[in-house]
């Protein structure tokens, strides 16, 4: 997982989502959502699916050193 990390406004299970940038390992350079299963987050992103271009997310940005629009461009965050 690499930066930049959301706290989405969307809940599952009582818990924010978080939506984190993936890239390297095999996986894609693509934005996930992680979801709350009722006792934790996902720790294997690899089964976790891209958000589809133009996603629009609403939240808080927990960690980020840079958001530019060519950093996996799918995410649009409000």
């Amino acid at each position: 997982m690499q930066q930049p990390v959301i706290i989405s406004n969307q809940r599952t299970n009582g818990y924010p989502d978080l939506i984190v940038y993936t890239a390297g390992g095999g996986l894609a350079p693509a934005y996930r959502r992680l979801r709350f299963n009722g006792s934790s987050y996902p720790t294997n992103l690899t089964g976790e699916p891209a958000l589809p271009t133009g996603t629009t997310v609403t939240g808080s940005v927990a960690l980020a050193s840079r958001i530019t629009p060519d950093l996996a461009a799918p995410l649009v965050a409000v």
